[in-house]
This record gives structure tokens, sequence and C-alpha cells, in this order.
């Protein structure tokens, strides 16, 4: 074994044991992606793409979860899942949960796949919705519409298709390619329109049942064996519909045993047929009762209920309901059962809904009764315990059964006797001696339930007792509340017992042999009728009626005249009174003073009349009823005066003269009241006067506001009997009054002083008697006298209290007249103001800060001002007692002192002690320490240091709009946060104590934790020559901070790579061999990614026999440039048609047809139309080949570099087109092409003429 394969041996077990050992783990896409390890990927999110194939699976054992994200194609990318490398097998694949759209090849591709799953997928607006190549595979749940072709059986053997949906294709919906051993059961495929819904080319042996088909042409095949049914136990064939309703299984088709099946097979073609359609069931089962039997009855109280059900469809379920409850019935192998157990006696209505498989429904009724109840049976007549004093007995029963009585018998005393129907009851009439009778009924009904009675006695007794009462006499009365009830009774069956019966109570007398008694005590006053029973043995009764009469109380006595206490003044007195009693009055007597008199019936009433002197009376009624009852009424007392007083003095005498007001006074010789009239022409004033409290003949009033004038005085007196005297007098009013002013105080002064100076002035023509000051609050009244000087009245108050006074002047005349001033209101206020909450008050503030103060007085703050800085300020009034400067600006940082004066109403004033603050406008130091730029991390520390020489009161970060508060640690200000990759704005804000805010420029950094993407696109496999060049692709995920660099080590050598447009290239030249290439991606945020592979460089070739040194080269050698001849070597020729294949032998002796997979240098001979590599890749080229271009007899050399689609290796690959629109332009592109030296960088565009070629510019 020599050295290199040494190597090669070597690499290959370290992968293979890499493989073994390693446990993979789930992997997210968000993009384009080429899956080349077996392992567990999925979907993060949509995926847009416009160009080749978005995912590439080249592993065995990958599973790929869509996660319901879509893939969507753009109407541009070839497939959206492609699982291929070529001349591989792959096995063990699973995709599922996609939705894939606008693809122009297969939404998904499964090339060559053994023991695979495509699952739950969805592929709409694709080429093919979904194509699957190789053994063994299951197409299950998906969705596929709005495709060309939905779905692609091709090369397929023993697969499963089943559960999926396939509709509206333009092409066919289901195709299969050379299909054997497949089963295609229980899908949906429909409104394929356009050619067919099933379209089998070249497949045998493969068996479609229980599908649901509805297009236009359900089924066409050519070629092959195929199979539409199953057995009728695993489902049968399939339902054959279509858009216009003429379908085998809807239109003409009968079922007549009812099984789901068409009667008749459905021939699609002589060789296609379908034994067993399916049939549209529309009905619901057939069902049967089998027990019990409509309207059975039942003598206990359960049932079981059995029925057989049958339909096309299969039963579902049957359901029982009753009363209004639904039960699911059991099901056994032939029957459905159901039981009801504790049934009460009834009759039962039950309903039966059986179901099938479609969800039609039949139903059945079904009536039972319930009877496990003997008769009932009640004697109505006679009664249980009865005597009847009748000899003609009649017997009445009811007896009811549900369902019918059959004989109701009366056994008497032991005789039995049959009782007839009678309406709604059974009745006998019997006569029956005296006696006493034993009584039971039976009864039977129709299903020979029995019943009987309990057994009753009832007597026949048709004699009454006779009895005497000796007390009471009937109509007694009796004045007391008790009396006694004495009988004797005889019968010749013998006395029970005698009741009497008194207001509604009954009680049984006493038997004492020879007669019975009972007394009746504590009885109201009332009218009684008494009713007395006497009862023989055997029932009969004999009744008496008494009446008797309770009166125990006395006459009502009712004094109406005289009445108590009062005092009349005429000596005759009637004296009146009301006296009643139900057993009527006998006698009525008055005493006056101990002396009876007779008092007399007069209508209702009890009169007597005395004449009486003046004196003091006591007076008593006395009363007797018709029974004895006596009463008498309280004593009263009443007087008798008939002399009138006597008035002694009046005031103003006669002839005086008073002023506007004056004291009228009146001296009467008795205990009077007095009233005056005061008249002076036609105006009459009355009033009654005021006795004295300290002399009761003394009465005096008041009167004010007389006019001027001479007026009448009318004097009466009235005793306390209502005698009076009356005197008349006239005296003289002069009204004038004195004439005054205050001086001082003024109205609504304030001062703030105790003792008040008071000056009136105070004039009247009659002179003055007295001038008072009256000073009021709400603690103080008190009148001052004032001293004349002059037409002045002075004096002073005194001290006062702090309060509101009003002071008021009265003055007096010599007449009496008197006038007053309106009161001066006037405060006393000796307290001063108070300054508190002064602020600021050794505190700092910031600019713009006010000094402010609550400043109370208990009158009114007059005004209040701060001296600062050599400058008086006000302050003004904000809210309440709060006063407060403007906002202050002028002042710059420093130490500042301040004074508040605040000054009241009454001019007491009020100055705080010295105030110091300190000024400071100076907003926080802020530094940003963390993060600055690039982060490759997620928890990120935000710190800043911040500063201030009044403290910090908050730090905030605000980061992409959100605010977070960042908190005082060993001297930082920090928060951590753990970050998704994204690019982010960070500002800072800081306030300190006084408020004063910093805020930082916005800072922006990034989170980029993803390490970048890396694929080594070449150099891949084996190398044919020792100059190679490294591609690599390098690219990051949605947040990206660029690649910094793309390193390459080969035999521990570094080699950067330089970026060139996509991809990341670096030259290298090495001996034979096989290396090991590990690539190293690093991003701008330092994370990095690495891969590896492993190629050989080989450009040993083989000797021939002629010159064992030289390289056997594959051209033809009508190509004049050997570097041209290496190419077309070391390329793969693939032609289209017969006429290409011949051109291709003449430029290789190795061609291959165009079925073959690019897997190298390729030179690709014919136009799209004929050759399906060329078809793939035409559109690609600068300028795409088609029948009018480049035109008639012309063609085109173009060459293009691809990546190929490998796993983890990716090699650009050259792509030579040469090709025409006509095969004339194709001969002469290839004539041309072999007389180059070197490949063209642009297309070239040759013409034929003439049996050669010329270059078209």
């Amino acid at each position: 074994m020599n050295k290199n394969y040494k190597i090669t041996f070597f690499m290959l077990l370290m992968v293979t044991m890499l493989a073994v050992n390693t446990v993979y783990a789930d992997t997210a896409i968000n993009g384009p992606y080429t899956i080349n390890t077996p392992g567990k990927y999925y979907l993060t999110n949509n995926i847009s793409h416009d160009t080749g194939d978005i995912i590439k699976i080249t592993s065995n054992d990958v599973i790929l979860d869509g996660k319901g994200f879509t893939i969507d194609g753009q109407e541009s990318a070839d497939r959206a899942i492609l699982v291929y490398k070529v001349s591989t097998e792959y096995k063990n694949i699973t995709i599922k949960n996609f939705n894939i759209q606008n693809c122009t090849a297969e939404g998904i591709y499964l090339y060559r796949c053994n023991d695979s799953i495509i699952f739950n997928n969805t592929a709409q607006d694709c080429a093919i919705g979904i194509r699957v190549q190789g053994v063994n595979n299951t197409v299950l749940n998906n969705t596929m519409y709005d495709n060309w072709n939905g779905m692609v059986l091709w090369y397929v053997n023993d697969s499963i298709l089943k559960y999926n949906e396939i509709y509206d294709s333009s092409g066919v919906g289901l195709y299969t390619l050379q299909a054997i051993n497949c089963s295609i059961f229980n899908n949906s495929i429909y409104s394929n329109n356009n050619q067919n819904g099933v379209y089998l080319e070249s497949s045998t042996n493969n068996i479609l049942y229980n599908n649901i088909f509805n297009n236009s042409n359900n089924l066409d095949t050519y070629m092959g064996l195929n199979y539409l049914n199953t057995t009728k136990e695993n489902g049968g064939g399939n339902y054959w519909f279509t858009p216009t309703g003429t379908g085998w299984s809807e239109y003409n088709s009968t079922d007549n045993n009812g099984d789901g099946f068409c009667d008749n097979p459905y021939v699609v073609k002589a060789d296609l047929v379908d034994y067993l359609p399916k049939c549209i069931d529309t009905t619901g089962p057939i069902m049967t009762i089998v027990s019990p039997a409509n309207k059975s009855i039942f003598t206990k109280n359960y049932i079981i209920v059995n029925i057989t059900a049958v339909d096309a469809s299969g039963i579902d379920k049957i359901e029982s309901e009753f009363y209004g409850y639904n039960h699911t019935m059991t099901e056994y192998p032939t029957y459905y059962s159901i039981g009801y157990g504790s049934l009460l006696d009834g009759n039962y209505s039950l309903k039966f809904y059986a179901f099938d498989n479609l969800g039609h429904r039949s139903v059945k009724k079904l009536w039972v009764v319930i009877n496990t109840k003997a008769p009932e049976i009640t004697i109505n007549t006679p009664i249980n315990n009865k005597v009847y004093n009748t000899s003609d007995i009649f017997i009445n029963a009811t007896a009811t059964d549900a369902i019918g009585i059959k004989e109701v018998m009366a056994n008497i005393n032991g005789t039995n006797i049959t009782m007839n129907i009678n309406n709604s009851y059974y009745t006998l009439s019997k006569n029956l001696a005296d006696d006493k009778y034993s009584l039971k009924v039976y009864a039977e009904d129709n299903v020979g339930n029995k019943s009987v009675t309990d057994e009753i006695t009832f007597s026949v007794d048709t004699t009454a007792p006779t009895f005497t009462v000796h007390s009471p006499a009937n109509k007694s009365i009796f004045n007391k509340n008790s009396f006694k009830v004495n009988v004797t009774a005889v019968d010749k069956h013998g006395i029970d017992k005698i009741v009497s019966e008194l207001d509604g109570s009954n009680t049984t007398l006493s038997d004492h042999t020879k007669y019975y008694n009972t007394t009746y005590d504590n009885v109201l006053d009332k009218n009684y009728s008494l009713k007395l029973y006497t009862f023989d043995n055997m029932g009969n009764r004999a009744v008496k009626k008494l009446w008797v009469v309770i009166d125990t109380k006395a006459p009502n006595v009712t004094l109406n005249t005289p009445i108590s206490n009062k005092i009349y003044n005429t000596s005759d007195i009637f004296i009146n009174a009301t006296v009643n009693d139900t057993n009527g009055i006998k006698e009525v007597m008055a005493n006056i003073n101990g002396t009876n008199t007779t008092m007399n019936i007069n209508n209702s009433y009890y009169t007597v009349s005395k004449n009486l002197a003046d004196d003091k009376y006591s007076l008593k009624v006395y009363a007797e009823d018709n029974v004895g009852n006596k009463n008498v009424t309280d004593e009263i007392t009443f007087s008798v005066d008939t002399t009138a007083p006597e008035i002694i003095t009046v005031k103003p005498t006669a002839g005086s003269t008073v002023g506007i007001a004056t004291n009228v006074q009146v001296t009467v010789n008795e205990k009077s009241t007095v009233n005056i009239s005061i008249t002076k022409g036609t105006n009459k004033l009355k009033y009654d006067l005021i006795k004295d409290p300290n002399n009761e003949n003394l009465h005096s009033k008041l009167i004010s506001n007389l006019e001027a004038g001479t007026y009448t005085l009318k004097v009466t007196a009235t005793d306390l009997y209502k005698n009076s005297y009356t005197n008349e007098y006239t005296f003289i009013v002069d009204e004038t009054k004195p004439v005054m002013e205050i001086a001082r105080p003024t109205n609504n002064s304030i001062f703030n002083e105790t003792i008040i100076p008071i000056n009136a002035t105070v004039t009247d023509t009659y002179g003055i008697k007295e001038v008072l000051a009256n000073i009021k609050s709400t603690i103080v009244d008190k009148n001052i006298t004032l001293l004349k000087d002059g037409n002045n009245y002075l004096g002073n108050t005194d001290a006062l209290t702090e309060g509101n006074y009003n002071i008021t002047i009265h003055a007096t005349n010599n007449l009496g007249n008197i006038n007053n001033t309106q009161p001066n209101e006037v405060i006393v206020d000796l307290t001063k103001p108070v300054i508190i909450n002064e602020n600021p008050n050794r505190t700092v503030v910031n600019a713009g800060f006010t000094i402010n103060a609550t400043v109370t007085d208990n009158v009114e703050v007059k005004n209040v001002t701060v001296q600062l800085n050599g400058e008086n300020i006000s302050l003004r009034n904000v809210s309440g007692n709060i006063y407060s400067t403007s906002a202050i600006n002028s002042l710059s940082s420093g130490n500042y002192t301040y004074i508040i004066t605040a000054y009241d109403t009454a001019r007491n004033y009020v100055k705080t002690k010295v105030i110091n603050f300190t000024l400071d406008s100076t907003a926080p130091k802020v530094t940003l320490n963390s993060p600055i730029g690039l982060q490759n991390k997620a928890n990120i520390t935000i710190n800043a240091t911040v500063t201030d020489s009044t403290g910090i009161k908050s730090v905030m970060a605000e980061l992409n709009g959100e605010n977070n508060t960042l908190t005082l640690t060993d001297g930082y200000y920090i928060v951590n946060k753990t970050l998704m990759d994204n690019n982010y704005a960070l500002k800072i804000y800081a306030i300190d104590n006084v408020d004063n805010k910093a805020v930082t420029p916005v800072s922006v950094f990034k989170v980029d934790t993803k390490a970048p993407y890396i694929t080594i696109n070449s150099p891949n496999g084996t190398l044919k020559t020792d100059k190679f060049l490294i591609n690599v692709s390098s690219y990051e995920g949605l947040v990206t901070s660029g690649i910094k660099e793309v390193i390459a080590n080969i035999n521990n050598e570094n080699i950067t790579l330089t970026k060139t447009g996509d991809y990341y290239l670096v030259e290298k030249t090495l001996n034979d061999g096989t290396y090991l290439l590990n690539v190293t991606s690093i991003d701008n945020a330092n994370n990095s990614n690495s891969t590896s592979t492993t190629f050989t460089i080989d450009t040993y070739v083989p000797s021939s026999s002629n010159d064992n040194r030289r390289r056997t080269i594959d051209a033809s050698d009508s190509i004049e440039s050997k570097s041209l001849r290496r190419t077309v070597s070391d390329s793969t020729v693939v032609y289209g048609s017969n006429f290409d294949k011949q051109l291709a032998n003449n430029l290789k002796e190795n061609t291959y047809s165009d079925d073959t997979e690019i897997d190298g240098d390729t030179i690709i001979l014919g136009g799209p139309v004929s050759n399906r590599i060329a078809n793939q890749y035409n559109d690609r080229f600068t300028i795409p080949v088609t029948n009018d271009n480049p035109g008639t007899n012309r063609g085109i050399i173009q060459v293009i570099s691809i990546p190929s689609g490998s796993s983890s290796i990716v090699q650009s690959y050259k792509l030579i087109y040469i090709a025409g629109s006509d095969r004339l332009g194709t001969e002469a592109a290839l004539k041309y092409f072999e007389t180059l030296t070197e490949l063209p960088d642009e297309p070239i565009t040759v013409e034929w003429v003439d049996g050669g070629f010329k270059v078209i510019e």
C-alpha cells in the first residue's frame, strides 16, 4: 500500500469514527442551507429566496421540520427542498410541516431516497408539488394544489401514498412513471380538470382503493396492470365522481343490498376495473327492534331492548332517548342492547336513533307499560269507628289500577259480597240491624295483582238517650264569674258520656253514677249559649241548649259637669253624669260637700241643678245596677265666684306727657289679667299687660314707637273667675329723639392695642338723660357710660382681648325717647403673622428655584417680602397659605442667605431668622463604560460612572426605547440585560438630588453572538492539477457584524483568503497527496466557526503502451489548443438528441446523455428543447438559447461557473454551453469552438455559412 492510499484510508477511518461517536443537537435553519450531516433540523422563520435549491439534503438520517413556516421560491428558485447527490442513494429522510410555494421545478424532490417520509406539508404554485423517487417511501397527509402536476411518483417501488389531498392541478393530479407495488388509498384527488386526476405510465401491480376521485377524467393508464379495489371487508374500491355529477358512484348507480357498494363494477378500461365501486349513502340504517314487542306490558320494573341495524356505510352508533336523556347502546357482534332498571309503573315512550358512518340517521319508536303494583283501594264509606244511627248502610270504595280492575268484593263480618262499579266508584247498599260491624274490601286487576284494605269497624244504633238539666236554669244571670252544670241521663245501651259546649269549647262532664256535672270558673262577663250533648254507648246523641248571663261589672259612671278645678262665675250649677250598665241602672246620686242628692235620668244622662253661694265645693257621683253592682266617680273640686276686681292705680296718669315709648303700669286688688287699648283717632292698639314677678297685683307693658299726639287709654281687669272691671284715661306723646354720630372708632377699624377710645356727638332739644356705648362680641356684651364734653360724649373700651367687636351708641332724652347708632365693627388683633416651612432651608437647589413659605395670620396677611442678595423680592400667594417668589434664574452657583418678613392688616409683623441654602445648577457627570461597539455575548452589562456633588437620585438607561433603572454597585451604576442579536441604541439619563439632569449622546452597539456560516466550495475530491483555487462561502445571519477574516489551514500553514464577490478565494499549489483543509471564519465580533474537508491532488497520468510518460487525452485531434484539449478531456460532454450525440462523439470519445447529473466541469451540447441539462441551466447563461435566439443557422459559445450541490464540499464547476437555434447553428458553434486556444470570457455568436462558419460581432 503506497503512502497516499495509507493517508486516504486513515482520513476515512477518522471521519467514520467521528460520525459514529457524534451526538447531533437540533439545528435551527433561517435561510438557504445545505444539510450534510445526520440530525434534526428545523425552521425558525419564513424563507424567501429566488435562486437554485433553497434547502438541499445530502445525508442519511435527517429529520427536517418546517414548524409550519413557509419557503417561497419567488417564482425563480428551482426547488424548496431537494434530497440529491449524483450517483448517491439516501435513506431515512423525514420532511414535515412545511408550506411551500412558487418554485419553478419541484416543491419537494426526493431523488433516489429509500425508507423516507413526507408528512403534513403543503405545496402550491410549483411545476410539481412533490416528486418522489426510490423504494419503501411514505407520502402522508400532504396537500398539493395549484401546481402543474400535483404529485409525481418517479421510478418508485413498494411505497405508500395515503391521506393526501391533490386538487386544482393544471396538468395531472397524480402522475406515476414506472411505479411498482405501491399502495394508494384514502386520498382525495379532485378538481384536476385539464388532463387527468391520476395518470399511471409504465406502472404495474399498484393498488388504488378507498380514494375519492372527482375530476373531469379521473384515471388513465399507459402500459401496466393495476388494481382498483381490495376486498369488501377491507374497504372495497373507490368513490367515482365528476364535476358534472355523472360519476359512477353518483349517477344511475344502484345498491340494492345496502352494503355501500354499487351493484355493478366500474370499467375504466378493458384491463382496469373497479369491482367494488362505492356508492353514495344517502339514507339512515335499517333498524329492527328484536325485543320487546311494541306496547308490551311488564309486571317487573326493568326491561332489556335488543336491536339489529344494517347500513351501507357501516353503523356508527345507536342511541336511545328516554325521558329526554340519550344513551349509547352497547354494541355486540350481531346486535345492540341496552337495559333500563328501577322503572316506576307507567307508560313509557322510547326512541332509538341509528347513525351510519356518514352521519345519516333513522328513528324507531317503542311503547312499553310497567305495572308491578296491585290495585289501590280506598274505603270511602262507612267511616272507620263511626256509629251510624240509620240501618241503611252505603258501602263505597275507590279501586284504581293502570291496566284496569277485574273484581271488587266487600267482606262484612266475614261474608263476601260483590260490589258493582258506579261511575268511578264501587258501591254496595246493605240494611243492617243495630250492632257493631267489621269491613274489608278486596280488589284484583286485569293482570292478577290483588290487594285488600285494612279492616275498619262501624256500628248501627238508631235510638238516642234521654237527659235532664238540673242546673243552671235557662236564662240564668250570675253576678260572679263561675257556675255549675248538673245533668242526669238514661239509655238502654248505657250512657257513654255527656259533653257541654260553652263559647266554642267542649268539656266532658264528670260521671258520678247518678248524675253528671262540671264547674265553669273564670267566666268573662257575657251572654252565653250552653249546649249539652248526651251520647249513648252506640254513638246516638241527644242535644239541649240553654242561655246563661255572667255580669260581675259595676256600672260605668262619667261626671260630665261641673269640670274639675274650674271656677264658675254663676251660682246656678248644673250637675250632669253618664251612667250605663248591661243589666240596667237602679239608682244614681250626687254627693256635694258630703250631702247626697238623687239624680234623675234625662234622655241618656243623669242630671240635677243646684244654686250655690261663692265658695269651693267637692263632688262625687254614685251608681248601682239592677244586680247590685255599685260604682263611684273620683272626687272633683270646683268653685263659685261672682265678684269683679278693682283698679287701684294707672300710669301714665290722666293728662300727662310721655315720649314715644312709655311703660304703662296698672295696680289691681286681686289676682287678675289686665289688658289695655290705646286709641288715637281711628287707630286703636290692644295689649295684654304682664304681671310683675314680685307683685302679682302689678301689671305693666312698655309701649314703643308711639306717634306724637293725644291718646285715650282704656284699662280692663278680669279676675280668675271671668269677673271684669273697665276705666278710661287720656295722655299726650312727644316723639322727639336725640341726634348722634360715632366719631371714633370708625367702622371696620383694626387695632393692635387693647384699649380703644370712644368719641360720640349727641344733641336733643329736651336734653340728654344718658349716653351709653355698647361693646359686643361673642364673649363680651357690656355698656359703658360716656361722659359729656360739650356736644361730645367720651369714654374708652377698657382692656379688650383679641377678636371682632361691634360698638353701638345708645342715647336717651329726658322724655325717654331713645336713639341708637348703627354698630361700627372693629377688630383687635395683637398676634403677629406666623412663617413656617421656609424653603429652601439649609438645602441645595438648582436653577429656577423659588423661595416659598407658609404664612398665616389670625386676621389677614397684608404682604410678604424676602431679602435675598441685597434685594427685596415680593412673595405672592400661590395657593392657600403658601407664598412664593417667581422662579429665580439670575444667581450663579454658590452659598446664599435670606430673611422673610410678613405684615398683617393690623400692622403686626414678623421676620424669620437668617436662612442658608446652596445653589447648584451643575448637571451630573456621566461616563458610559460599557457596552461599546460590537458584543459577542448575549448577557450585556450596561455600566456607567455617574458623579455629582449633591448626590445621584436616579440613573436610567434607554435601550431601543425601553427604560431600565441602573443600580449603584461598587461605585458604578449597572444593569444586566440578556439581549438578542440586534442593533441597539443606548442613552444614559442621570438626575442628581436637586433634579439637575444629564443625558449622554446616543451610543450605538451591536450584539452578534452567532458564529458565521461557512462552506468550503473547493477544493473537493481528487484534483488533477497541482494548482487549485480555495473557494469558501461565509456569511452571517439576520444580525451581522461583518466577516473580519477567513483563514485556511493546510499542512499547519495559515493562509488568509481574499473576498471576491460573494466568495473568499486564494490560489494554492501543492504536491500530489491527500490533504486536510480547515477553514475558520471570524466575524468582527470575534465569533468564529470552522469547517474542514479532505481532498487529494493526483496529477499522475497512467502511461500507454507507446509512452508511459504521456497522459491519455480524451479529446478530438481537431482541437488545436493543448489547453483546450485538456479542458475537453477533463469535462463531461452531455448531449440531448441523436444529432447532438454525433457532434459530441466527434468532440470526445466518452460522452453522456442528458439523464446524467452534473458533478464536475461539463460541456452541454445542444439547446434546451432536446437537452434536459440545457433546459435546466439555459436561463442562467448571459444569452439563453431559443428557436429565435441567436437566430437561424446561428449558435453561441458561452461559459459560466456554478457551485456544486454536494454536502459539505462545494466546488466551482464550469459549464461550457455550445448550442444553436437549429442544428446548423449548433454545428457552426462547435466547429468554431475547436479552433479556440482558451475558453472565452464573453459569449461568442457563430453563424453557419457555405459548409463553414463565421463569427458574428
